[in-house]
């Protein structure tokens, strides 16, 4: 049984990761669309021309985030086996999950927002108009990385929590 709990867990979060990469994406092009259509979009010519420009933004989103996605989920559900309980592994796995997304999320917004000047290497690019835009997003999409990896460890620091505070409940309940 564990097993299987174990590769659902995983197969799990490339899933949640594919919907933060589509949400993501979506801000993304709201932000800048030059982004994609002058520069994503030919990275990934394969897309349908029928298909409407924020659907291909939120597959690219989908198909970049979905193997950060799985990387936190086997390293998030290989700490979880610290626990003992299945309802505890499924637990705590998920709620590292919800605190990776939410990190990543909350990174991603703060490099939005943060402005610190726009970057000389923005220049390479003379063929977009919104430079601005584009600074944004990429700061955007640098938070998000950065964010991703932070998540992921208050995910695995969170599952040591629960397990150290589960151990001293287990310890105050045998005396």
């Amino acid at each position: 049984m564990r097993p299987f709990i174990y590769l659902a867990l995983v197969a799990i979060s490339p899933i949640l990761a594919g919907i933060y990469g589509f949400l993501h994406d979506q801000v993304s092009y709201s932000v800048c669309p030059e982004y994609f259509t002058k520069i994503r979009f030919e990275d990934y010519a394969h897309f349908p021309e029928l298909w409407h420009d924020r659907t291909k933004a939120g597959v690219i989103g989908i198909l970049n985030a979905w193997k950060q996605g799985l990387l936190a989920g086997i390293l998030l559900t290989a700490v979880a086996t610290i626990h003992k309980q299945l309802n505890r592994i499924l637990s705590y796995t998920l709620t590292s999950y919800g605190i990776t997304i939410v990190v990543t999320a909350l990174s991603a917004l703060l490099g939005l927002y943060i402005h610190s000047g726009q970057s000389s290497t923005m220049a390479i690019y003379p063929y977009i108009e919104n430079l601005q835009g584009l600074y944004q997003v990429t700061q955007m999409n640098n938070f998000a990385h950065m964010g991703g990896v932070i998540g992921m460890l208050f995910g695995m620091a969170y599952h040591m929590y629960r397990y150290k505070k589960d151990k001293k409940a287990l310890a105050v309940e045998g005396n």
